[in-house]
């Protein structure tokens, strides 16, 4: 099974991708450029038939709020952490 995460996640979902590792998951981690924006392009590339999750983060005290309203075409399961964008 495949897991995507951007590279900017909060500690817990990185140490929990790194479990994940030790239990047989592939992770992929996902760039982001200087505005803590990833790249769409690559993110489709990254995806494929085993990906069961996508996790990018929608805010922090770092980067401020960031849109997700350009990933509509993914048919996973997306997991953003808005918690400190409410």
């Amino acid at each position: 099974k495949h897991i995507i995460i951007s590279q900017i996640e909060h500690d817990c979902v990185l140490n929990s991708a790194k479990w994940l590792k030790t239990q047989g998951f592939e992770v992929s981690f996902l760039s982001v450029d200087k505005y803590g924006l990833v790249n769409i392009d690559e993110l489709k590339k990254l995806i494929r038939k085993d990906t069961i999750l996508v996790s990018i983060i929608h805010g922090n005290n770092e980067i401020g709020c960031k849109p997700i309203f350009l990933l509509p075409f993914i048919q996973y399961d997306l997991h953003t952490a808005k918690t400190q964008c409410q």
